[in-house]
């Protein structure tokens, strides 16, 4: 009869083993971890060089206005209106305390100065020129030229839509000392909304951004790894995911003419629907509203440069389906006929040169030309102002 012997490891022999499993794993940790750091590094450095372009960093600005328009545009969050610019003090750019840019030639502590609020995107507020060639500067400069002393307030500001111009309106009624003589809606091509499943008809052009953050901090609250979409190596993965995605992909969204149609007049109405609210405050508070609609490259008859039918080019190319829906919102806004609306699609069409930015944002002389315009209409219009 065999017995089977039963050989218990020795002590020094259990140590070894585990010194030895230790040790790999040390090892394969820290290669893990090497591998996450230049991971890390090396997506950082993409991201850096795959960041978007400056925008007009072609253009003759005065030195320093780029590095100017890119500071300012740091944004603080805002109740009701979601977001506008930080304080910022520069040669070029100024923004007050309360987010809103510096309008000169405007006299709001002279007694009996005719009071002005003009509400918009960023065509409004000027991005691409510098204080004194925004539209609201230009036209106080107007105003003293003809001996009237004016109070000009820019409650512009980049990517609002109508719906958050009405808010802003709202808020400044319910909290400044009195209410404006003349009330200026100044907007366009960021009324051009495509629509998505799943998102409200009327939004603004930030809300996916803050609706995503939103959903992403209450899931942040739950155990789990989300923190890592956050990493640079998870970002720099999905943007050249996207990208790769754009350069293979040969079929652009496009829009139907019955679409695209159907579309911009869902956006008319709405916008036309803000403006009927405005005509109610005005008949409460006793100003004067005013709403011009201005020009894009991607409308209208004006004669294009080179370098504004590149602008048009590089619109239809990047983007269709918007390209198709400005041109069909733009020609219902052509038709629209109500008090104090004027449509400027067709101010430039007789203009030669550049005086587009890019789509939408003019020259320092295009401002000048748009400013007349608003001037003509305003200076026809009788107030309660003293003179």
């Amino acid at each position: 009869m065999h017995t089977t012997e039963i050989v218990v490891p020795a002590q020094n022999d259990l140590a070894a083993g585990l010194k030895q499993f230790l040790s790999k794993l040390c090892v394969a940790v820290t290669i893990f971890l090497l591998l996450v750091v230049l991971g890390e590094l090396g997506s950082y450095i993409y991201l850096r060089f795959t960041l978007p372009t400056v925008p007009y960093a072609d253009l003759r600005v005065p030195a320093g206005y780029l590095r100017e328009l890119r500071e300012s545009v740091q944004h603080q969050y805002l109740p009701f209106v979601h977001f506008r610019r930080r304080p910022y003090q520069g040669r070029f750019i100024s923004v007050d305390e309360q987010g809103v840019r510096q309008t000169l030639n405007s006299h709001c502590n002279e007694a009996g100065s005719l009071k002005i609020w003009m509400f918009g995107d960023s065509v409004l507020w000027g991005t691409g020129v510098v204080d004194r060639e925004t539209i609201p500067s230009r036209l106080a400069r107007l105003y003293n030229a003809s001996g009237r002393s004016v109070c000009v307030k820019n409650f512009a500001e980049q990517g609002w839509v109508s719906t958050q111009e009405l808010v802003e309106l709202l808020l400044q009624l319910k909290h400044s000392d009195g209410p404006p003589d003349f009330v200026v809606f100044y907007d366009g091509t960021d009324e051009v909304l495509l629509p998505q499943a799943g998102a409200p008809k009327d939004i603004d052009q930030s809300y996916y951004r803050f609706r995503d953050l939103l959903e992403t901090s209450q899931a942040e609250a739950k155990p789990g790894l989300l923190f890592l979409r956050k990493s640079n190596t998870v970002r720099a993965l999905n943007l050249l995911s996207q990208d790769i995605h754009r350069r293979l992909s040969k079929a652009r969204p496009s829009l139907s003419p019955v679409e695209a149609e159907t579309i911009a007049q869902a956006l008319v109405d709405n916008y036309q629907k803000n403006l009927q609210v405005v005509d109610a405050l005005a008949r409460t508070y006793g100003f004067q509203p005013f709403y011009f609609w201005y020009p894009t490259s991607s409308a209208g008859k004006k004669p294009l440069t080179a370098e504004e039918r590149d602008f048009v080019r590089r619109d239809l190319q990047g983007n269709l389906a918007r390209f198709q829906l400005t041109q069909a919102l733009y020609e219902i806004c052509r038709k629209v006929h109500r008090p104090n609306y004027f449509y400027l699609g067709n101010a430039l069409d007789d203009e030669r040169g550049q005086f587009y930015l890019d789509d939408a944002h003019l020259t320092p002389e295009g401002n000048e030309i748009m400013a007349e315009k608003i001037f003509q209409v305003l200076t026809k219009t009788k107030t309660n102002a003293s003179p």
